[in-house]
C-alpha cells in the first residue's frame, strides 16, 4: 500500500529526465533508481530487467515493442530516460545527463549492436569510423547537448562506479525526489553487477531477443572502467583522440569529466 503522505512530490511538477548517449550506464542506473523508488514508496516490487520499465520508463519516443509502460501514474514521481539529442522541449525539465569515457562507449555499443540487437555486421575498427555509429555519432549527440549543460547536471559512469550510493543520491536530489539513504543503500546492493547479470540471464530484457548465454551479448557485461584497452587497437584509439581533439570546446569540457585521458584507479 502506497502511503498517501508520500505523494506530495508526485503532483504537477516539471518533467524529470535522465538523458545521455547509449551505453553510458543507463540500465544500471535505471535498475538502482527503480529499486530505490520501490522501497521509498512501498511498492513491494520484485524488480528485474523486464518490469523495471514500469517504474523508470523510457520517454515515449524511446519505447520499443515489448517494453511495459509506466505503471504508477500519480503514485510515484515519474523519471523518464532518453537517448535523444538535445531538444528545446527539455529546457524546463529537471534533468541529469549521463556520460562515460567515449572509448568504453564505442566498445560497449559495438557489442550491443552486433550481438544483442543484430543491426551491425562490421568489425569494431569499422564501427569506430562509421559516421552513423562510431565516434562521430557520439560527438554529434554530445555537441547537441554540451552548450546547454551545467557541470552540475552531468553524472559520469565513472562517478557511479566509484560511489554508486553517492551518485544515485545526487541524481535523485537533482531531480527533486526525496529517497532515504537506507532505501538507496538497498537499491545499490540489489544493483550489484553480478546479481544483475544473473537476472538478465534468467529473465532477459524487455523488448529484446538475443543469446543470453553469451556474456558479450548481454546488456550487463563487465561494467569496467577502461575495458576498451582489450578491444581497441592503437590506431582506433588515435582515431578517437583526433576526433575528440577536433570537437567543440563545450563537448571537450564534458568529455574531460569522464575517465578519458586519465589514469585508471
Amino acid at each position: 500500500m502506497i502511503r498517501r503522505d508520500m505523494l506530495e512530490q508526485v503532483g504537477n511538477v516539471e518533467r524529470r529526465l535522465v538523458c545521455g548517449y547509449p551505453k553510458t550506464g543507463r540500465t544500471w542506473l535505471r535498475f538502482m533508481m527503480a529499486n530505490a523508488l520501490s522501497e521509498q514508496y512501498e511498492l513491494d516490487a520484485d524488480i528485474n530487467l523486464n518490469n523495471v520499465y514500469k517504474i523508470v520508463p523510457n520517454e515515449n519516443q524511446g519505447v520499443i515493442d515489448g517494453q511495459p509502460a509506466f505503471g504508477f501514474n500519480g503514485d510515484i514521481p515519474k523519471v523518464e530516460m532518453s537517448h535523444r539529442k538535445y531538444s528545446p522541449e527539455f529546457e524546463h525539465s529537471r534533468l541529469v545527463f549521463m556520460t562515460r569515457d567515449p572509448r568504453d562507449i564505442m566498445v560497449s555499443h559495438w557489442f550491443h549492436d552486433t550481438l544483442q540487437v543484430n543491426i551491425y555486421e562490421g568489425t569494431l575498427n569499422q564501427y569506430v569510423r562509421d559516421e552513423n555509429k562510431g565516434i562521430a555519432a557520439f560527438l554529434g549527440h554530445l555537441e547537441s547537448w554540451a552548450p546547454h549543460l551545467e557541470d552540475s547536471q552531468v553524472v559520469t559512469y565513472e562517478d557511479m562506479r566509484r560511489s554508486p550510493h553517492s551518485a544515485v543520491s545526487y541524481i535523485f536530489e537533482r531531480l527533486g525526489i526525496h529517497v532515504g539513504d537506507e532505501n538507496i543503500e538497498k537499491a545499490v546492493a540489489r544493483g550489484e553487477i553480478s546479481r544483475m547479470q544473473r537476472l538478465e540471464t534468467e529473465y532477459g530484457i524487455a523488448g529484446h531477443d538475443y543469446d543470453r548465454s553469451d556474456p558479450d551479448a548481454r546488456r550487463i557485461r563487465a561494467g569496467k572502467i577502461g575495458g576498451y584497452v582489450r578491444y581497441l587497437s592503437d590506431y582506433d584509439q588515435i582515431y578517437i583522440d583526433n576526433a575528440i581533439n577536433a570537437a567543440t570546446d563545450a563537448a571537450q569540457r564534458i568529455i574531460a569529466m569522464t575517465a578519458y585521458d586519465r589514469a585508471y584507479e
